[in-house]
């Protein structure tokens, strides 16, 4: 199978699969934090890159929230 028939095959899976809510990929995230932390040779340059990954997270969130907020106020105001 040639390199690019194995990247459209690829896509093909991926297109079927639903796309991670934020708080399904901060769950995850901190499962993973929680693996790395106890590992014995834990590197504090991967614990803090999931750490600044996590506060990305929860600003994409909140800016989803006021979005949200917004959007609702403009619904309600043009009746």
């Amino acid at each position: 199978m040639s390199r690019q028939e194995e990247q459209e095959e690829h896509e093909d899976e991926g297109a079927s699969e639903p796309l991670a809510t934020i708080n399904q990929a901060l769950n995850g995230r901190n499962r993973l934090l929680s693996f790395k932390e106890h590992e014995p040779d834990a590197n504090s340059m991967e614990l803090t890159l999931l750490m600044r990954m996590e506060r990305s997270l929860q600003q994409q969130a909140e800016l989803n929230r006021s979005q949200g907020t917004l959007n609702s106020w403009f619904k309600y105001c043009v009746r």
